[in-house]
C-alpha cells in the first residue's frame, strides 16, 4: 500500500528522515525527489496543478511523483507520472481507467495536439494506457541529482524541466478544456 504526501520541502524532510538508513531511497528517490521540488518552484506560472509524492515502502517501482490537473468536480484525472527511478521517464495519463483515455486520445488527435504515433502509449496487464513523453536520450543531469542548492539556470537548463515545460504547454490547456466542458468526451 502506498501513500500519497504533498510535494513540498517539508514534505520531503519528513520522508527522509522516516526513510533514514534506506539505501536506495537515500541515493535514487530523495536526490530526484529534491530536483523534481526545484523544478515545481519554478513552474508557478503553470497553476491548477497538484504536486504529490506516491510512496510505497513494499514496492519500489511504485514510487514517483504525480502532477495532477485539478479538476474541482472531480470528473476526470489527467495526470503525468515521473517515477522516481534511475532513468528519467514521463508518462501522461489521460484517466483513471482505460474508457477514459480512450475517450480523451482520439480527441487531443482529432484536436492536433498530437500526431499518430508522435508518443508511443504504454499498457500493461497492470498499467493504466499513458502517453510516454521521454525518449531513451532524456537523461537525468547526474550533477544536479546531488547539489544541495541549484541555480535558476542549472534547474531551468534541466533535461526534466525542458520536457516538462513542453508537455505543459502542449496537453494541460487541451485536458482543462476537457475538464470544463470546452471539448465534450
Amino acid at each position: 500500500m502506498s501513500e500519497t504526501i504533498n510535494l513540498s520541502y517539508s514534505g520531503i524532510e519528513a520522508l527522509r528522515q522516516r526513510m533514514e538508513g534506506n539505501a536506495p531511497f537515500e541515493n535514487i528517490a530523495l536526490p530526484r525527489l529534491k530536483f523534481i521540488n526545484a523544478i515545481k518552484e519554478q513552474m508557478a506560472a503553470h497553476d491548477n496543478l497538484e504536486w504529490n509524492i506516491k510512496l510505497s515502502p513494499v514496492n519500489r517501482a511504485e514510487n514517483n511523483v504525480t502532477i495532477s490537473l485539478v479538476d474541482d468536480r472531480k470528473k476526470f484525472h489527467f495526470f503525468y507520472v515521473i517515477p522516481l527511478s534511475l532513468r528519467l521517464n514521463v508518462h501522461l495519463f489521460l484517466g483513471d481507467n482505460t474508457f477514459n483515455f480512450f475517450e480523451a486520445h482520439p480527441l487531443l488527435l482529432k484536436a492536433g495536439v498530437i500526431k499518430e504515433g508522435e508518443f508511443p502509449v504504454e499498457v500493461t496487464m497492470n498499467t493504466l494506457p499513458h502517453l510516454v513523453l521521454t525518449t531513451k536520450a532524456d537523461k537525468f543531469e547526474m550533477s544536479n541529482l546531488h547539489k544541495n542548492e541549484l541555480t535558476l539556470d542549472e534547474v531551468k537548463s534541466s533535461s526534466l524541466y525542458q520536457l516538462l515545460e513542453k508537455a505543459f504547454q502542449r496537453f494541460n490547456q487541451p485536458l482543462f478544456d476537457i475538464i470544463n466542458g470546452t471539448h465534450q468526451l
